[in-house]
């Protein structure tokens, strides 16, 4: 210590530099943190500037979307609507398809006006199509406003016409297959209403087309449903299978010999072979489809028998077990979870057979049925059959020709709620449904025959509106609530499309 004050006070001007050098040296170093310091400051200042750049880049992108773009417009389902046809007859089909894709069904169904079909498109006209005027037009209505979305004409006349849904199918567009009066087979693309395909008549000239056409599983390997159309030539029935695709035959033709008048079903067992179920008045007849397509093609192990099924059809006559008497008048499968069993309705009683093992499951006695049962849901996922039937003191004509419509729930089964009441020929009707509204029924009236033609109408009303003007028919002599109490009831209803 002593020696370094010495040194001091010997060399005053050494101790001044190092003093110097010392500072010097901090003077540096706080020199080189500032510089690091405002390093830093300067990144963080360009990320905030690069944050609020790129939120306003994205509020002005959702502004532009928002309020300057603007959005597709979306179809307002009107609650009802009616459009008219003048002079004109129409028949008893009407089905429906999202063709719009707005989610609201739109209608399809035939009429024939003494027209000459859309002036403003001279390609739409029946002469221009080679047909002579009237000829039938097969139109599509939008559910949203019954507008029309096409029409094209598409017979002189028709007999039969059924539509297929391919809409879970790869390949072709869904297809409205038509059988002509005057021996023409055609179909036509559903959403857009062109000609798929158009084929010379495959039929005999003095056959007559049996109905319903049948679906039946791939057989061209296009992976799209094909048809089994049967006609009928005096007790011979011919059976022709045809690619739903090109309107092309597949195989030759097969034949069945059936006693009088007969109706038909496709039956699909437990166990997945197909059966065509033919009923008579007296018998019920099973024929694989496995041995019609093998007869018809050639072709093998497309399709399978059903080893408890062969056991039980007779192999010369392929009537099915003896069952009890009484005539048969409707055969129909009734959906049971994904199977169905099979209804046989006769003139005296109803019959529920299990449609794997063919045991009866119940029987109803029901005299004097007045027409083929409806099923509908009134379960989620069960089915339950209604029955119209009398007898003959309980019916009678009443000379009025008046036509209305009903409805009826199993919960309420002393009362009927009048929905419309015309003296309009009702041709058909179903029930529309809408996505986040209620359910709506579509009507269609009018004249049939083509020797009196008058006004065809379709119309779209609001059930729940319907029912509010509705009128209690009730059934019995006792009356347990009054009139609005089941109006409010039926009102209070929930509907869901079946899936």
């Amino acid at each position: 210590m002593m020696e370094k004050e010495l040194e001091a006070e010997i060399h005053p001007l050494k101790a001044d530099e190092r003093k110097s050098q010392g500072n010097l040296e901090s003077g540096i170093e706080k020199d080189g943190s500032f510089k690091k310091t405002s390093r830093h400051s300067r990144f963080a200042q360009c990320r905030t500037v690069i944050f609020f750049f790129s939120l306003f880049i994205c509020l002005f992108v959702v502004f532009i979307i928002s309020f300057i773009i603007p959005c597709p417009d979306k179809s307002i389902s009107q609650k009802m609507w009616r459009i008219n046809y003048n002079a004109a007859v129409t028949y008893d089909f009407m089905t429906f398809k999202d063709i719009s894709e707005d989610t609201i069904q739109d209608i399809l169904f035939l009429y024939k006006e003494d027209s000459n079909g859309d002036s403003s498109n001279s390609n739409n006209s029946c002469t221009n199509q080679g047909f002579s005027t009237p000829c039938v037009y097969l139109a599509a209505l939008s559910g949203t406003n019954g507008s029309v979305l096409w029409e094209r004409p598409v017979a002189q006349d028709v007999a039969y016409m059924e539509c297929v849904d391919r809409h879970m199918m790869e390949g072709p567009p869904s297809g409205c297959f038509i059988v002509g009066k005057q021996h023409s087979f055609l179909a036509v693309d559903s959403s857009i209403g062109e000609i798929m395909w158009n084929q010379p008549w495959p039929f005999g000239d003095n056959d007559s087309v049996l109905t319903p056409f049948l679906t039946i599983p791939d057989l061209t390997g296009n992976e799209i449903q094909d048809l089994l159309i049967f006609t009928k030539s005096g007790r011979r029935i011919k059976t022709y299978l045809f690619s739903s695709n090109t309107g092309d035959q597949v195989g030759s033709l097969s034949y069945l010999n059936l006693e009088g008048e007969v109706g038909y079903l496709m039956h699909i067992t437990y166990t997945g072979a197909y059966y065509i179920l033919f009923h008579s008045a007296s018998y019920i007849y099973a024929y694989p489809l496995k041995d019609l397509y093998e007869e018809m093609t050639g072709g093998k192990d497309l399709f399978m028998e059903d080893n408890y099924w062969q056991k039980m059809i007779d192999n010369i006559t392929h009537r099915i077990l003896p069952f009890s008497s009484g005539t048969i008048r409707y055969l129909i499968n009734v959906p049971v979870l994904k199977k169905k069993d099979i209804l046989l309705v006769k003139t005296d009683r109803c019959e529920l057979f299990d449609g794997q093992m063919f045991s009866l499951q119940w029987t109803l006695n029901a005299s004097e049925v007045v027409r083929k049962p409806v099923l509908g849901y009134y379960k989620p996922g069960e089915h339950a059959i209604v029955l119209e039937a009398g007898t003959g003191f309980q019916r009678k004509e009443t000379g009025d020709y008046r036509k209305t419509l009903y409805m009826f729930h199993p919960i309420l089964p002393y009362v009927l709620l009048e929905l419309t009441n015309t003296t309009k020929n009702i041709v058909a009707f179903n029930v529309i449904f809408e996505q986040k509204h209620h359910a709506s029924y579509v009507l269609l009236t009018g004249p049939t025959s083509a020797d009196l033609p008058g006004q065809v109408s379709l119309s779209k009303e609001k059930l729940k509106e319907s029912v509010l003007n509705a009128k209690v028919i009730w059934l019995g002599q006792t009356r347990p609530e009054n009139d609005q109490t089941i109006k409010d009831r039926f009102y209070e209803l929930r509907y869901k499309r079946e899936t």
